[in-house]
């Protein structure tokens, strides 16, 4: 029971969370690159991803950028309420205005217009200028009438910010992340399981480094998007070249970064033992972590030495965690009557039939709204674990004294709440594989 707990605590620490930009479209140049699309999305972008469309992907998404290739000071992205971001959630391709949008922005968009919904270098959005009418069925991008201008066709064609010239650009959106815990071990021989992630392999395919920290620190870890990632990203567990007998300072430099104490700790010059080690500094007493807790369980920075370490993976998308007990009940007094429909039901859900039906069935139980002040008491009283803390959505401060702070409503940020019962009673959405997801509406009421 208590290793259960433990796996489950694990699993829903997070480091600090933050954002990251995922290239979801991209062309090597004019008449170049046949599958555009992240190969993920499939050939148009139709297919779906870590069970995600597209337009699903897009609502998690708060920017969009088209840029130069591997150039992120060259990049055009877009300002709030960008036509461009909510025509990919709608399930279109073309990111300029369309329809009845098309008609009421007018059929060109000057200066003007273009300032008002994009920011970057001034040739860049003088590139985004059109005046005739978009071909929105073939094109991403199409700068109708203007010669200098900027047009991506969605198939092999067009890639260039100046028309008849050839560039290798991206499109991408800047998605919410997460440090999310998937091996650990609480020191020599301990922590008999020590994969606290099951589908690390995935969870991988989708992240974009993986660190080795001292359990509980944000400061103490080395960071890798090089091979050790890579070989997670193939389902091998071993975060080390395979079959490289030696390895110096200099060379770990080229797949790792961190503090120097660290990484003269991961050098090795001898056959790591790849089969049973995580990371094997083999001929230095340096660092040491087995798979499992038997057969050498080795879990230190420093040979002979017990640490508690963990790995974990900068994931781009929030990943909704098992807690360690079944969630609790929607709300502590859910009503009894079953949601009303469009079609009367035969027999009244109550004693007293309502006036009216109701148009549309309920999402589910009915739960009583938690307002701002209700939810900072939630907080305050959370301050003895910075899981629960974090875990609620609030914000952990670590002082002389330990402190949970409620967030504002505009601050406070759904996907970050684990718990279901306040994920709904604030308002937010819910969503059985992605978790909790969309805006505290009952915390933007106050």
């Amino acid at each position: 029971m208590i290793n259960q707990l433990l796996v489950a605590s694990l699993v829903v620490r997070s480091a600090v969370s933050q954002n990251q930009w995922v290239t979801v479209f991209q062309c090597d140049g004019d008449g170049k690159t046949d599958n555009r699309w992240n190969r993920d999305f499939g050939r148009r972008g139709w297919d779906r991803v870590n069970g995600m469309t597209l337009e699903e992907f897009a609502k998690t998404a708060t920017k969009l950028r088209i840029c130069t290739t591997g150039d992120y000071d060259d990049c055009v992205t877009t300002k709030e309420d960008n036509i461009a971001l909510k025509n990919l959630i709608n399930g279109e391709k073309n990111i300029q205005p369309q329809g009845w949008d098309k008609l009421t922005h007018g059929l060109y968009c000057d200066k003007d217009c273009v300032n008002e919904y994009w920011e970057g270098p001034s040739k860049r959005l003088k590139q985004l200028e059109w005046n005739c009418g978009t071909s929105q069925d073939e094109m991403l991008f199409h700068a109708c009438g203007n010669n200098g201008g900027l047009h991506i066709s969605m198939d092999k064609g067009h890639c260039e910010w100046d028309w008849e010239s050839s560039d290798r650009l991206e499109m991408q959106l800047l998605v919410p992340s997460e440090w999310v815990t998937v091996f650990t071990c609480l020191g020599d021989h301990e922590t008999p399981d020590r994969v606290v992630y099951d589908d690390w392999q995935e969870l991988a395919q989708r992240s974009s480094v993986v660190r080795i920290c001292t359990r509980g620190s944000d400061l103490d870890c080395v960071e890798s998007s090089g091979i050790a990632l890579t070989n997670l990203r193939n389902g091998v567990k071993f975060m080390q070249k395979q079959k490289l007998n030696f390895c110096d300072v200099d060379c770990v430099k080229k797949e790792w970064s961190g503090p120097d104490e660290r990484l003269e700790q991961m050098s090795w010059n001898c056959a790591p033992w790849q089969w049973k080690m995580f990371y094997h500094a083999c001929g230095n007493a340096g660092l040491h972590i087995g798979t499992t807790h038997n057969d050498e369980g080795h879990c230190e920075w420093e040979w002979n030495d017990s640490d508690k370490i963990e790995i974990q993976l900068l994931a781009d998308l929030p990943t909704p965690s098992p807690t360690a007990s079944p969630t609790p009940p929607p709300s502590s007094s859910p009503t009894t009557a079953k949601p009303t429909t469009a079609e009367p039901t035969s027999l009244p859900t109550t004693e007293q039939p309502t006036s009216a039906p109701t148009k549309t069935p309920t999402s589910g139980p009915t739960v009583e709204p938690m307002r701002f002040e209700e939810y900072k008491a939630l907080c305050a009283l959370s301050a003895e674990s910075k899981d629960t803390c974090k875990g609620l959505g609030c914000r952990f401060k670590n002082a002389k004294r330990a402190k949970c702070i409620a967030k504002s409503g505009k601050k406070t940020k759904c996907w970050k709440i684990l718990d279901l019962d306040v994920c709904l009673r604030l308002g937010c959405g819910h969503h059985k594989d992605r978790g909790c997801l969309g805006k505290p509406v009952n915390l933007l009421e106050d």
